[in-house]
């Protein structure tokens, strides 16, 4: 591939894993989709470079990068994820149907009128919609949710490895456990123009205007983030061998492309499910260690571009990047809680949160390195008296960036300067779209896949410009 057929920019889209709060993800996508098909006139081809995705953000992806593949075309693909949540994921709320529309509000009135003045008038009762929510996560985990995950058999489980199965001495060591086969076969439902969501295997090429999509994954033994890739159809694991006592490059391929198995390797939440095998390695959830996949989007690029395209070449270019990140579990509470489902949330919403702020910072600090290294050597060709001088300085300089220096690859292996400069490129915006806090939220918000939620998640994605904290990194002016 020649310089003039590589882009100086590319547009990427992260999805955070989320599991049912993925429907706000779908609503975030309707929104850009329409921003993005104003302002850009190739937005039918190149929408999004690249669709990066962990968990229920991973299925997103699968979804969107499946749909350009197959219509050759962006047109289409918003209605098809909205279309995914509504009709295939969403269910009716069980809670209303067993006990009526007005359930909660006598229950409400019965314990907050009768037992006022025993909890010394501070009663904090949820509201019928959190008590809704409450409940219905309930329902689901004791009979599953349609196309989502089953209760395995036996229900709960019990783990006889310490013996500690006797109800005289509680609690006894029980196991929820789940299949989420469901959502497997989810993935090749059929929409409403009899399409598969997602046509397996899945692969993409850059000549062919197809969106990359990559998929975070955890390996299980080596403790390591596992990214899926629809470009380079392998994935490098760096795997410590004990017999050699030293990093080694672990290579899973898939030559076929992304089968079911990678997808849901990223969304395999361990305790809950089976981890999933993939080439002798046993893998679960990406949002373990990397709910918002920045750090795994970033080096894929730049492998790709630098190693892969360049083939290492110094003069190798790299397209700067546009990044769009959604977010759905809200880093600021409204107000700090002191009940234990809202502590149990606050705790959930802080673990999964976007956390790549330092990322961020970091590229942008190797940025300014970089540009520091490419003018001062400017300077010092400008100041260059004759020719031999400048082969010198070029030679002295070549030995210099050949210097084996003290921090590693990611790899574990030497790292030189040489290899601080090249394959470098500029993040030129970041946008990170973070969805508020709700005041009827619960900790089991994300095993909540009733329609009268799902509805609302969608709706609040759409209007994000009000329902969300936008974030903007800039080093530019676009506004695409």
């Amino acid at each position: 591939m020649s310089n003039s057929e590589i882009p100086t920019t590319q547009r990427a889209l992260i999805l955070q894993g989320s599991v049912a709060l993925g429907a706000f993800e779908a609503g975030v996508f309707k929104k850009l989709y329409e921003i993005i098909k104003k302002e850009d006139p190739n937005w039918e081809s190149r929408m999004f470079d690249i669709v990066a995705g962990t968990s229920a953000g991973a299925v997103n992806a699968a979804i969107l990068t499946s749909h350009v593949k197959e219509k050759k075309t962006w047109k289409g693909s918003a209605e098809k994820l909205e279309e995914y949540w509504r009709e295939h994921l969403s269910t009716h709320t069980p809670i209303a149907a067993k006990f009526g529309t007005q359930w909660w509000e006598e229950i409400y009135q019965w314990w907050g009128g009768k037992y006022y003045e025993l909890w010394n008038g501070n009663s904090k009762i949820a509201s019928e919609e959190a008590a809704r929510r409450y409940y219905s996560t309930k329902y689901f985990f004791a009979y599953g949710v349609p196309n989502v995950f089953s209760p395995s058999f036996p229900f709960p489980q019990l783990d006889y490895r310490f013996f500690d199965n006797n109800p005289l001495f509680p609690p006894t060591n029980l196991w929820t456990r789940y299949s989420n086969s469901p959502l497997r076969n989810s993935l090749e439902h059929r929409d409403r123009h009899g399409d598969k969501f997602v046509n397996f295997p899945l692969s993409t090429s850059f000549e062919a205007h197809e969106p990359r999509f990559l998929a975070v994954s955890v390996d299980v033994q080596q403790g390591k983030p596992v990214t899926f890739d629809s470009y380079l159809l392998k994935s490098v694991l760096d795997s410590y061998d004990p017999d050699l006592s030293k990093n080694v490059d672990d290579i899973i391929q898939y030559d076929e492309g992304i089968m079911k198995e990678h997808v849901m390797a990223s969304a395999s939440f361990p305790l809950y499910f089976d981890y999933e095998e993939v080439d002798g390695h046993k893998l679960c959830d990406g949002g373990i260690l990397s709910n918002t996949p920045l750090r795994e989007l970033l080096q894929a690029h730049r492998d790709y571009w630098y190693k892969d395209v360049g083939k290492g070449n110094k003069d190798a270019l790299v397209p700067d990047l546009k990044v769009y990140i959604i977010g759905v579990w809200p880093s600021v509470e409204k107000a700090i809680p002191s009940d234990y489902d809202g502590i149990k949330e606050r705790n959930s919403d802080l673990t999964h949160s976007d956390k790549t702020e330092y990322d961020q910072k970091i590229a942008a600090l190797v940025t300014d390195y970089l540009n520091l290294y490419k003018k001062t050597k400017e300077i010092a060709e400008i100041h260059i008296k004759d020719q031999n001088e400048y082969e010198s300085f070029q030679n002295n300089l070549e030995v210099l960036l050949s210097t084996v220096i003290e921090s590693k690859k990611r790899t574990g292996k030497d790292r030189t300067y040489k290899d601080l400069i090249e394959g470098r490129f500029d993040l030129k915006r970041i946008v990170t779209i973070e969805r508020k806090d709700d005041i009827h939220s619960v900790y089991n918000k994300w095993a909540d896949y009733t329609s009268e939620t799902i509805d609302k998640l969608i709706k609040e994605g759409e209007d994000f410009e009000n329902s969300s904290v936008v974030k903007i990194t800039s080093s530019d002016n676009d506004t695409v």
